[in-house]
């Protein structure tokens, strides 16, 4: 599923589920922001601006499976541009810059979703 398809789908269950979807709404542009933007300052101020969007939901379980979904969701998308990556035998400098990003994406997210699922499970 990619990450319009996940905002598709959170815009239907916006009626029954307002705060994730609208989480969601939010944290989507800075996740594209985040993978496209070389400059590592940039990356960190939008590190932040998604923590403070995060931060704006109540809902600690609202906040982890938003977060989870987009680490799984950056999760598959970091295997596809490792088979790309691989298949090309002499990978160009952009599609190095764009795995390194995507890995970066990737931790970020899986490191929000460990702290937000240990908070839900009462650990911090």
């Amino acid at each position: 599923m990619t990450l319009k398809t996940m905002l598709r789908s959170g815009e239907r269950s916006r009626r029954s589920n307002g705060a994730k979807s609208s989480l969601a709404e939010h944290l989507i542009p800075i996740l594209h922001r985040l993978e496209a933007e070389a400059d590592p300052s940039v990356r960190e101020t939008l590190k932040r601006s998604f923590l403070a969007e995060e931060d704006r939901c109540s809902s600690v379980a609202d906040k982890a499976a938003a977060v989870q979904g987009f680490a799984d969701e950056y999760g598959q998308k970091l295997e596809r541009q490792r088979a790309i990556t691989a298949e090309d035998s002499a990978p160009n400098h952009a599609q190095s810059d764009l795995l390194a990003r995507i890995v970066d994406v990737d931790l970020f997210l899986r490191s929000r979703a460990t702290v937000l699922t240990n908070k839900l499970n009462g650990i911090l």
